[in-house]
């Protein structure tokens, strides 16, 4: 079987304290295994993004973790120092958003970027073929183009497999992916998606995917866990909740999406 990435058990997250406490995610649990995706699905305000942080242990300020454990490459992040999260972070897991312009220094070229990502989990100076190696996983044919680009002259999908190729820098089995392709338009999705699922088959990372778009979960996803109000209402293997939903919450994303596309998320892979 193949080597468990993450797991989170029975997370529950909070803002505030005492009479003012509200609780934001509430037992969630979920894990991420080596060359699998699982998805976490649901409307807006569910608790999908805070649940991937909390992953991470990047929750935003203001929010905690009130109950559960998280155990990355094994490892319960509680046990962690500052310095070793960190470590682990960059040389272990790593973390894209949705909005790849807003991720990058304007006044930074790319190979700036790779340089600061590399020097701050490895001692010494990089070598740019490393980063021209990184660019060439994410799809660029001639990667020392692209070196020397600063991000207002590049697209959203250059920028987002770039943000790929630097998530990766230092050799994270795990991606943690939060609305990869939403500001993206269909060709740039497209290859995203195409990228992401040839780093999972050819080279084992493990995925945490957080969308709203069913059509991407059944084209990439093994697992999945429906999210309703900060907790997970249904789980299971991807082709059986789609096909079987048996919670109304999902129901109801599932007929949404037909009403949109006119397809079932498991018919848009086939080609239907």
């Amino acid at each position: 079987m193949s080597a468990e990435l993450l797991r989170v058990e029975n997370v529950s997250l909070a803002t505030g304290r005492n009479s003012d406490q509200r609780t934001l995610v509430k037992g969630v649990s979920f894990a991420v295994r080596e060359g699998a995706v699982t998805a976490l699905i649901g409307s807006s305000g569910s608790g999908k993004s805070l649940s991937c942080l909390a992953g991470l242990g990047l929750l935003p300020p203001g929010v905690r973790r009130t109950a559960g454990r998280v155990a990355l490459h094994g490892r319960d992040l509680d046990a962690l120092g500052e310095a070793e999260h960190r470590r682990m972070l960059g040389r272990e897991a790593a973390l894209i958003m949705q909005n790849p312009m807003t991720c990058f220094d304007p006044l930074h070229t790319v190979a700036s970027h790779f340089r600061e990502t590399v020097r701050a989990h490895e001692p010494g100076k990089p070598k740019p073929e490393r980063f021209a190696k990184a660019l060439s996983r994410v799809g660029f044919e001639r990667p020392e183009t692209v070196l020397p680009l600063f991000p207002f002259e590049m697209s959203g999908g250059m920028l987002q497999r770039v943000m790929i190729a630097l998530a990766l820098a230092c050799g994270a089995r795990l991606l943690v992916a939060d609305e990869p392709t939403t500001d993206l338009d269909v060709v740039a999705q497209a290859r995203i998606l195409d990228i992401l699922d040839g780093l999972r088959r050819e080279q084992g990372l493990g995925i945490l995917l957080v969308t709203h778009d069913l059509s991407i979960v059944a084209r990439l996803a093994g697992e999945v866990c429906v999210m309703h109000h900060g907790e997970v209402v249904e789980r299971g293997p991807v082709q059986a909740i789609f096909d079987a939903p048996r919670h109304p919450v999902t129901r109801e994303l599932l007929r949404a999406h037909h009403d949109l596309s006119g397809l079932s998320p498991l018919a848009e892979t086939c080609g239907v």
